[in-house]
């Protein structure tokens, strides 16, 4: 049985910018910058932003991403690297923490999230996530 109220709540996740650490030797060399992209996975719903284009180390994009909210305590954020030629590249991935039912805040709430690539330091994001009752 689902509970009546998370399932009635609309969470809006919104990645702000972030801070890539790479490894040189990764870089496409000469291509010039790389465009970046996030992609929130809630539950079973994944969604992503639009790439910053030559977004480089620091890309930020402000793409809301609508989610229902049925109770869970986190949701995975992945950073990858749209790629025209070949398939886009993991860059580093964390997780957003979510607070439990009882304490939801009202309004934007923004937290900053480590990211890892094979267990090595990726960077971080900053993401701001803001919880609406459904009317």
């Amino acid at each position: 049985a689902q509970h009546a109220e998370p399932a009635a709540t609309k969470l809006v996740i919104t990645p702000l910018n972030a801070n890539i650490l790479r490894e040189k030797e990764n870089l496409s060399e000469g291509i010039g910058k790389i465009d970046p992209y996030c992609v929130v996975t809630l539950g079973s719903d994944a969604q992503k932003t639009q790439p910053h284009e030559n977004g480089g180390k620091t890309p930020s994009w402000n793409n809301p991403l609508n989610f229902n909210w049925k109770g869970e305590n986190s949701a995975k954020v992945e950073l990858m690297e749209k790629n025209s030629l070949m398939k886009d590249e993991f860059l580093g991935e964390g997780q957003l923490t979510l607070p439990a039912g009882s304490n939801l805040k009202k309004g934007p709430q923004t937290q900053e999230i480590k990211l890892t690539n094979n267990k090595a330091d990726a960077g971080s994001i900053n993401i701001q996530f803001e919880f609406f009752q459904k009317q």
